[in-house]
């Protein structure tokens, strides 16, 4: 333990008149050298603190002061110490003191990782309930969607009730985007992740922006040209992108400068996130900037500062989510007055030699003539999958539960080229029918249907290939290209 003397002189002069070998060795600087000076003179980095004046009153009236944590810094020393100061006789006093500095910072990484842990901890029960919550919607869209669908068909354009159809659809599909946007925020959607050159996106995102601003809010793009290639799934990144920008833009109110940049970055050490190659993507803002309290609760779903009807609050959990599930990390810069920048850190393909894509290319809608057999507990599902499939030309077998769908396999005389099962369902789920199915008939393809997705399905046995994976709620559209996907692929 290092330890200093002092005498208060008569002209009221803090002397230093002994320093021991540990005060040397803990401080690493030859302050004896400074004996018989003052302490302002031998410790300059003290002059603007109150321990001067802690000091003399200790060597006139005899008192003490103790401090678990006394930060210091001059032209020879910077750390965090540990002191206790008291009076050793009349006008004379002691300083004992440790050098704290790595205790310090041990304890301020420990509290940084407890806190992400809450923080990674709170997200995550979101999320499930986010989750559970979509399958409910899921289902109960897919009834309204599909059968609004189904009546839309035999409308007359000029039809009042065509309009009327019109404003159910649209308030459908609005509540489908955001219940996706409620998985995208748990991490539970279904990714299609592709080799991608995030300055392609960033390009067709500025020149979708551009008339989207107002005219006192200048757009700057900087892309690196040598920009490494990440695997996403480039829709989705385009709507991180999307939000991110708007959201900036919503923060300028005055006019201001947005900015999407891209750059390379390599971290040694897991701050502000793991250690690794990225791919950075920046988006910002020189707008009113967020407090300490927003910033804790930005990514919350939910969780809004504009005004009453001005945005469901779900748009940066949306992106949280992607950003994770892509397997990337997201940060957050912004102090009031001073603009924000969110930062998003995508691990580098290195390695992977495809050709990087933008997105994927629509499959042409097309019918059929195999037989379909759909299985789905839910009734009302059930029906617009089957009048879907018929309206495409196809012979559909329905079942309403695994164990009827096996009796009906055994009667049924011809092939079944195409299993349409739920994924659960009550007795037997999807996979264990199609696992005892495909016993029988190996030839029988397969496509799962849900209104789960993501880890939800991986652990009711079901990968997340959008390749035999439909979502609820789907389109006739959507389901005519994904059966022939399933039909087409090749043995």
């Amino acid at each position: 333990m290092g330890v200093h003397l002092y005498r208060l002189e008569d002209d009221d002069r803090l002397v230093l008149t002994g320093v021991n070998p540990a005060a040397e060795r803990i401080l690493g600087a030859r302050a004896s050298e400074y004996v018989g000076r003052s302490l302002e003179e031998a410790f300059p980095g003290l002059v603007a603190s109150d321990i001067p004046a802690r000091y003399r009153r200790i060597c006139s009236e005899g008192t003490s002061w103790s401090a678990e944590e006394v930060p210091y810094e001059d032209e020879r020393v910077r750390g965090t110490y540990e002191v206790h100061a008291f009076q050793t006789a009349l006008r004379t006093m002691a300083t004992m003191f440790l050098d704290v500095t790595e205790r310090k910072r041990a304890h301020e990484a420990r509290r940084d990782l407890e806190e992400r842990l809450r923080q990674s901890q709170k997200m995550e029960a979101v999320g499930r309930l986010a989750g559970g919550v979509a399958h409910e919607f899921n289902n109960l869209l897919m009834v309204i969607m599909g059968h609004g669908e189904l009546l839309r068909r035999g409308l007359e354009p000029a039809s009042p009730q065509t309009r009327t159809l019109h404003h159910i659809m649209s308030a459908s599909e609005r509540a489908a985007r955001l219940v996706r946007q409620l998985l995208a925020f748990g991490r539970k959607q279904v990714l299609e992740p592709q080799l991608v050159d995030l300055n392609v996106l960033v390009g067709e995102t500025a020149r979708m922006l551009r008339p989207l601003l107002d005219e006192d809010i200048r757009l700057v793009t900087q892309l690196d040209p040598s920009l490494g290639q990440v695997r996403v799934d480039p829709a989705q990144i385009d709507q991180v992108l999307m939000n991110l920008a708007v959201n900036g833009r919503d923060a300028m109110a005055a006019g201001g400068t947005l900015s999407l940049a891209t750059l390379n970055a390599v971290l040694d050490e897991p701050a502000p996130v793991p250690a690794g190659r990225y791919v950075v993507l920046e988006v910002s803002d020189s707008g009113s900037g967020m407090d300490e309290e927003t910033r804790a609760h930005l990514f919350e779903p939910f969780f809004t500062t504009k005004l009453s009807g001005a945005g469901t609050g779900l748009g940066l959990a949306m992106v949280y989510g992607i950003v994770r599930q892509s397997g990337g990390h997201i940060t957050v810069d912004s102090a009031p007055g001073r603009g924000t920048t969110f930062r998003i850190f995508l691990p580098r393909a290195d390695g992977d030699r495809e050709a990087p894509t933008r997105g994927k290319d629509a499959a042409p809608v097309v019918s059929g003539r195999e037989t379909v057999m759909v299985v789905e507990d839910e009734p009302a599902i059930g029906e617009v999958a089957r009048d879907f499939l018929e309206g495409l030309g196809y012979s559909v077998l329905f079942a309403a539960s695994g164990e009827e769908a096996l009796s009906l396999a055994q009667r049924h005389p011809g092939p079944i080229d195409l299993l349409l099962a739920d994924v659960a369902m009550p007795g037997m789920s999807g996979p264990a029918l199609a696992e005892r199915l495909l016993a029988h008939r190996p030839r029988t393809r397969v496509l799962y249907m849900s209104a789960y997705a993501g880890t939800e399905l991986t652990s009711r046995g079901v990968a997340e290939e959008a390749g035999h994976f439909l979502a609820k709620p789907f389109t006739q559209e959507d389901l005519a290209r994904s059966v022939r996907r399933v039909l087409d692929r090749p043995a």
